[in-house]
């Protein structure tokens, strides 16, 4: 987003198409409907109301960067999500069904799993242990392994969050919500020859990036 608001003047001017591909239109994310459409419908009013979890942002470092962003209702989305957790947008007309077991890969591997859960922990990304009464309140989704490409011995840690099929979290949310496109180098390539050579391109990888977002309470599983 420091992207998008730093260059947002220039980017007003781009084609049509190339603007899509960045994420914007005319100065402004194009997304901005999906995103508030998340906030709205009915949601579970019995969740446990817990804190929300830490976040490494440094709010007050970022409250001038939103307050300059030329797309306000963008910019209050996510200042409102990083401050109160973001939603889901898993409605409570959804039946969830929790499972009581993770997948083999993750059985098979046990070592590793606790290991990653005991660190997510340690980092405070994650709420534990917990009672008995209270686990029977939440979602129970499955967890799984993945093995990291070209990196052996190192495992991706999964939340099925798509598990049982039907009565998941992610199958009370609407597709249209759901989807993602992704720019391509044709997007970059047209950028490039309408700005001209000269306009700095930077591309960000951060790590752990979906564990860095806060969900809202009313959204834990």
């Amino acid at each position: 987003m420091v992207y998008a608001g730093a260059v947002v003047g220039e980017l007003a001017g781009l084609p049509p198409f190339t603007a899509r591909g960045l994420g914007l239109y005319q100065g402004r994310h194009i997304y901005v409907e999906d995103l508030l459409a998340f906030e709205s419908g009915e949601y579970r009013k019995d969740a446990p109301q817990w804190q929300v979890l830490f976040s490494p942002f440094c709010l007050q470092n970022w409250a001038p960067v939103f307050d300059s962003h030329p797309d306000k209702r963008f910019s209050q989305y996510v200042w409102n999500g990083l401050c109160h957790g973001f939603r889901l947008g898993c409605h409570k007309v959804c039946r969830v069904k929790s499972t009581s077991h993770n997948h083999p890969s993750a059985a098979s591997q046990q070592g590793v799993v606790s290991e990653y859960i005991q660190s997510e922990w340690r980092l405070g990304r994650l709420i534990g242990p917990l009672s008995r009464e209270v686990v029977s309140q939440v979602h129970v989704s499955p967890i799984g392994l993945i093995p990291k490409p070209h990196q052996e011995g190192k495992w991706r840690l999964i939340v099925d969050l798509s598990y049982p099929r039907g009565s998941s979290v992610n199958a009370g949310i609407s597709e249209e919500l759901a989807s993602i496109s992704y720019m391509h180098m044709d997007d970059v390539v047209e950028c490039i020859q309408t700005l001209g050579s000269s306009i700095l391109m930077v591309k960000i990888d951060l790590e752990s990036a979906y564990r860095k977002i806060p969900v809202h309470p009313s959204d834990h599983h």
